[in-house]
């Protein structure tokens, strides 16, 4: 998927950014929405294409507890499932100095 083009074709990631990065390793975006450093580390492997058994063998937990915080996540996000993994890219991306505003 080109994230460049989806973020131009609608807007629904804007109001996230900026991000800041918690001392503890969790996110807050500009909109107000936090997420704990395990709900990043959540994403961190959904990014990457994993499964939510595969995130749990992972990250030593269980499946059921994947999907509760991911679902969490769009409850606080208001994003779908893809949309929270583009904009976690997002966060990764700018994480190593890239200007990843939307739209930019």
């Amino acid at each position: 998927m080109n994230i460049g083009m989806e973020a131009e074709r609608d807007g629904d990631l804007e109001p996230f950014w900026p991000a800041y990065r918690q001392a503890d390793g969790g996110v807050t975006f500009r909109n107000g929405v936090v997420l704990t450093k395990r709900e990043c580390d959540v994403l961190n492997e959904l990014q990457i294409g994993k499964t939510n058994q595969e995130i749990a063998s992972a990250l030593r937990l269980r499946p059921p507890t994947i999907r509760n915080r991911l679902v969490r996540i769009r409850e606080k996000s208001g994003l779908s499932r893809v949309r929270v993994a583009v904009l976690w890219t997002y966060v990764r991306m700018s994480d190593d100095g890239a200007d990843v505003r939307p739209g930019a």
